[in-house]
């Protein structure tokens, strides 16, 4: 560039965007590197141990009480208030809501919210609550509303706004 055009302000500024730009994607580069070489992280998998009771492994891998792990409720889901369903569906004996009340999302299960998320604008998320040993999880990937019970997808939508 220098050769054709000639040294001017306008290549300078060139060649030193074009540097800064070869610059950070060498860095960016040498980071995807860095971070496959990382051993993964593994999240201990929660073992039933019958009549309902789930525990969570310790370090070892052995369960660390004998606890039964279940989601608390924060409140009554109000009928009344003005919502928009994004989904839901009964399994089991439950009936699973996944709406948005104003500017938060809830998971609702038979009438009581275990969980919620507030925000403006929906970005990517997933609600989750632990009922008599059942893992129920709702959310939002970007492209679509699900619900999952127990790691099997029971519900599915594709919301486009």
């Amino acid at each position: 560039m220098i050769f054709i055009d000639g040294i001017s302000f306008e290549a300078i500024l060139d060649v030193a965007f074009h540097g800064w730009v070869i610059y950070y994607l060498i860095i960016g580069i040498n980071a995807a590197k860095k971070l496959k070489e990382l051993p993964p992280e593994e999240e201990p998998a929660p073992i039933e141990i019958g009549d309902g009771e789930v525990v969570i492994p310790s370090e070892g891998g052995e369960p660390a009480t004998a606890e039964v792990q279940s989601s608390n409720v924060i409140r009554v889901a109000d009928k009344d208030v003005k919502h928009r369903v994004l989904l839901e569906t009964s399994v089991l004996k439950y009936d699973i809501c996944y709406r948005r009340v104003k500017h938060t999302n809830e998971l609702v299960i038979n009438g009581n919210v275990y969980e919620e998320v507030d925000g403006v604008i929906e970005f990517p998320h997933s609600l989750h609550a632990w009922i008599d040993g059942h893992h129920i999880e709702v959310g939002y990937t970007g492209t679509y509303s699900y619900i999952n019970v127990d790691g099997e997808n029971v519900a599915k939508k594709i919301r486009l706004i």
